[in-house]
């Protein structure tokens, strides 16, 4: 009857499986941030790359560049949210409060 039970006796060590699974879970997030992060920052460069072409070939002088880019930098902020970009989020937050102070002033 003990024949089919050996195998559970050499289990009984602890396994350090648990924390293998733990390491590779951190690992994963850091990888999954960091890939986020640069997808964001080829997007912002793309934007950047685009303006420069387009920008120097439209007929108004500065309305056209100035709308653009208020709904990119609108766009950008989204994405860097989503993205997990907090710094860009934290800095845009820190400005818009600092203008509306001194708008009611």
């Amino acid at each position: 009857m003990s024949d089919g039970f050996e195998k559970f006796d050499a289990q009984k060590e602890p396994s350090h499986s648990g924390e293998k699974i733990e390491l590779l879970e951190t690992k994963l997030t850091k990888l999954e941030n960091r890939l986020n992060e640069e997808r964001f920052y080829w997007v912002f460069g793309i934007v950047i790359l685009i303006n420069m072409a387009v920008f120097p070939h439209m007929d108004n002088s500065w309305g056209g560049p100035v709308s653009i880019t208020i709904l990119e930098f609108i766009g950008l902020v989204v994405l860097a949210r989503k993205c997990g970009v907090d710094f860009i989020v934290e800095i845009t937050y820190r400005l818009l409060d600092g203008w509306s102070k001194t708008k009611k002033r």
